[in-house]
This record gives C-alpha cells, structure tokens and sequence, in this order.
C-alpha cells in the first residue's frame, strides 16, 4: 500500500505522464487506482515468477479493467521484471501515452520486491 501512495505522489511531483505497473494478480494497480491519480495506470498483466502459483494474465486483466484508470496490457513471456517493464514502456510510447522526454513511474512487487522508479523516455 505504501507503494501505491508513493508512486501517485511521486507521480504528481515530477510531472509524470503516466504510471506503468506489472501485475501477477492485480493486486497493485488496484492500489494505485484507490489514490486517484490524474495520469494513466498501465498494467501489464504477467504470468507468475515461479511456476507453483496458476494465473491467468488475461482474466488478471479482465479484473484490472475496473479499476479506475487502468488501462491493462497481457503479456505471457516469462521474463524477469526489467525485461517487462521495457515491454511496458514500449506499449505505452506504441497507445500514444508518452514520447520521448516524458517521465514515467514504473512500479512493480514482483518476488516480493517493490521497486518504484522514475524513469526518463528516451
């Protein structure tokens, strides 16, 4: 949940134009939707890390669909956090959400490690 509430902040301060997350189960970018932020959530909805845990990252992004300001993406590659959130960035630049110059917040609770970045588009 504190990462959630950082992220928006931090969203606010630096001018972010939007906020990327992944997702295993939805679970934080229903958390940063509940603050309310004026940029987009982009949820990239991913397979699980370890193979003992079943999900699906389409009904994950069904899920994710009514949450506010989420807009969800699936992707069912089984890469580790870094190689998806330049996926993401990549996804976002592609809808139109950022270009070159823009900032960023990437978030991601991946193997129970939050990471929050502010990231450059470059």
């Amino acid at each position: 949940e504190c990462l959630a509430s950082s992220a928006v902040r931090s969203a606010h301060k630096v001018g972010a134009i939007a906020i990327l997350c992944l997702a295993e189960t939805g679970r934080t970018a229903r958390l940063i939707s509940k603050y309310r932020p004026s940029q987009p959530i982009l949820c990239l909805c991913i397979p699980h890390a370890d193979n003992t845990k079943i999900n699906n990252p389409e009904a994950v992004a069904r899920r994710c669909m009514s949450y506010r300001g989420v807009i969800p993406l699936t992707r069912d590659e089984m890469d580790g956090a870094c190689e998806h959130m330049d996926y993401n960035i990549v996804q976002a630049k592609k809808l139109g959400l950022c270009k070159p110059g823009d900032r960023l917040i990437c978030v991601h609770n991946v193997d129970d490690v939050a990471v929050m970045k502010i990231v450059d588009v470059a």
